[in-house]
């Protein structure tokens, strides 16, 4: 007779999202941690919604930031190795959308940790720089780019650079009063998701650009606003919606 069992006995890990172990955590790909998972599904292990990344690996505790001493004006340089698209003055911007807008996170090293702070966004013929996340403070504005929805080629590196310096400048006074400290979608209420953050972020800046009577759809883009906070929250639109433009 077979010794044989009837079934075959296996042991599944299920790797599922932590809420405990900080949403902006970076992850070597250069994303955070929370966009690791999908917010329209109970945060389901989706892997990397940017770059298909389905490993996260925190970019602190992986080799990917190392330090070596440089014989250079006795300075010690940094060497990131992670997949960012562009570095200038110790920021490192990370394309999330290539046009209509063109628009980046920016991140910088924080107590040996990457974390988000600063966002870049040309829309429209306006580019616009946002620190520490795009609810933050407006700290950069300009419309002279030729380019409308993404920079030209010849243009790109001169307006990249000159927002990295802006963020770094940024850095460098909050570094006096207090380290900025990045803000997770996931987190700006303790029950909001990203999903629904990002839609009353973008409605209230376009109602910035446009005015409250432009059309989102077929609606009124006020009342969306309104509609979307109302949804989320008990909080006053009219509050909301000056702390997110600073008007």
């Amino acid at each position: 007779m077979s010794e044989e069992k009837p079934y075959v006995e296996k042991t599944v890990t299920n790797l599922e999202y932590n809420p405990r172990y900080g949403d902006d955590r970076v992850c070597v790909c250069g994303h955070a941690y929370y966009r690791h998972f999908d917010t329209h599904d109970d945060m389901y292990n989706c892997g990397c919604k940017y770059c298909g990344c389905h490993d996260f690996r925190d970019v602190g505790d992986e080799e990917s930031l190392t330090r070596r001493r440089s014989d250079v004006n006795g300075e010690e340089k940094t060497e990131l190795k992670s997949k960012y698209d562009f570095e200038h003055a110790g920021v490192y911007l990370k394309k999330t959308c290539s046009a209509y807008p063109e628009q980046y996170d920016a991140f910088a090293a924080v107590s040996g940790d990457m974390v988000q702070v600063g966002y870049l966004r040309l829309r429209h013929g306006e580019f616009t720089v946002w620190c520490p996340d795009p609810a933050g403070e407006e700290i950069y504005y300009s419309t002279q780019m030729n380019g409308d929805g993404e920079f030209e080629d010849d243009e790109r590196e001169l307006f990249l650079k000159e927002a990295c310096e802006k963020v770094s400048a940024w850095r460098a006074v909050q570094d006096g009063k207090k380290s900025p400290e990045p803000v997770s979608y996931a987190t700006y209420h303790s029950h909001v998701s990203e999903a629904m953050i990002r839609p009353i972020i973008f409605t209230a800046f376009l109602i910035k650009e446009r005015g409250r009577n432009c059309t989102y759809g077929s609606h009124r883009a006020w009342d969306v606003f309104a509609d979307l906070v109302r949804s989320v929250s008990s909080g006053d639109p009219e509050e909301l919606y000056a702390k997110l433009t600073g008007d």
